[in-house]
């Protein structure tokens, strides 16, 4: 990963309009990873999940999760920032006619006039209903 995140310029830099946290986002050039500014409280959250995290990991051939390359400080002509290097779970994806972030949870879960290049959140889904082929249900039901 780190010859995806060093060897050319990062993509974006932007915030997410609909994110709560309004945190910063990059890309790799090649679109593999994403880098994302955390605040040290996410990063000490990070950290007491992090053990958890690891083993659902390892445990499994395949996840639908992130996969966490790592949790940097960088810090420059005296200010600090904290990054999170993850893989891009959409990589190789050629075309969403939507996308979700769906956490399971109604508490500050929509965005308000959502264009189609925005992701939506779980109130957002409403009663669509989409169909998961029966070997990756059963993957995700564990």
């Amino acid at each position: 990963f780190l010859q995806s995140i060093c060897d050319t310029p990062l993509r974006g830099g932007g915030r997410q309009r609909s994110g709560k946290s309004g945190a910063w986002f990059w890309f790799s050039s090649d679109n593999r990873y994403v880098v994302k500014y955390i605040t040290r409280s996410e990063r000490q959250s990070l950290s007491s999940l992090l053990a958890r995290y690891l083993r659902h990991i390892r445990s499994r051939n395949r996840t639908y999760l992130p996969v966490l390359c790592g949790a940097f400080k960088v810090a420059c002509r005296g200010v600090e920032a904290r990054l999170l290097i993850m893989n891009n779970v959409f990589y190789g994806a050629q075309h969403f006619d939507d996308r979700f972030d769906l956490k399971g949870t109604t508490e500050d879960r929509f965005v308000r006039g959502m264009s189609g290049c925005e992701t939506g959140k779980d109130l957002n889904f409403g009663d669509r209903k989409i169909h998961i082929p029966g070997p990756i249900r059963e993957e995700l039901a564990e």
